[in-house]
């Protein structure tokens, strides 16, 4: 039995802050900018950057380069969950918070000794007092946080969840490629689909739920054929 409930809709603008840059995403952030379709850089200002390293002190390299080639898309960082900007840095005893989850109840931050690495590990938490490992690299929780930011931001979707059981679940499972990304542990999610399409399965209390959308129409019509034809029946 398949059931359906309705997302809330989802405003889709460019950037928060500075302007497109006319230099290419580097190589490190490639990945990222293909899925959303970015030719050029739209980072965040460096004066921003320095101004909040006054405080911080230097960020790690992943992190400031990231802010300068891609922080200020919307889309990409504000979808869903959150991105915090330089200047919106939150600090604990012992970690610096850097992206939180859309109604602050999770939060991603970087130990203050880990801080001096150039891409360190990432930690959870939900109560800033016990902190688990999400990712052991911080470019992974960035490709991470992107399919999953994506899956909400693309243009075409479903907009509704897909309620699945385990067995329709195995059948999504065994039509698409699944997508690795050890940068994202939390929430049981699995990752499918192809550049543009992306597909993904939450546990929920032994049954599962199912959201997908693509960045073109004609990746979601294709998409949107093949997961109705699996379940049909279900």
């Amino acid at each position: 039995m398949v059931k359906v409930t309705k997302l809330r809709g989802i405003e889709k603008t460019e950037g928060v802050k500075g302007q497109p840059r006319t230099l290419p995403v580097s190589e490190t952030f490639k990945e990222i900018a293909k899925l959303f379709g970015i030719k050029t850089q739209i980072g965040i200002e460096e004066t921003v950057i320095a101004e909040a390293e006054k405080e911080t002190g230097p960020m790690p390299a992943v992190l400031r380069a990231y802010y300068l080639e891609l922080g200020a898309h919307k889309a990409l960082n504000r979808t869903q969950d959150r991105l915090l900007g330089p200047d919106e840095l939150r600090e604990t005893d012992d970690h610096i918070i850097f992206y939180t989850e859309n109604q602050d109840v999770c939060e991603w931050g970087i130990a203050k000794s880990n801080w001096s690495e150039a891409d360190p590990p990432v930690f959870r938490s939900y109560d800033r007092k016990e902190w688990v490992l999400e990712a052991e690299r911080l470019r992974d929780f960035l490709v991470a946080m992107a399919h999953w930011q994506a899956v909400f931001a693309y243009e075409y979707s479903k907009e509704e969840f897909l309620f699945l059981s385990p067995q329709a679940a195995e059948k999504i499972r065994a039509a698409f490629e699944h997508k690795t990304l050890p940068g994202f542990r939390c929430w049981d999610a699995e990752f499918f689909g192809w550049q543009d399409a992306i597909l993904v399965l939450i546990e929920n209390g032994g049954d599962y739920d199912l959201l997908y959308s693509a960045l073109r129409e004609a990746s979601f019509a294709a998409l949107d054929e093949t997961v109705t034809g699996l379940l049909k029946w279900d």
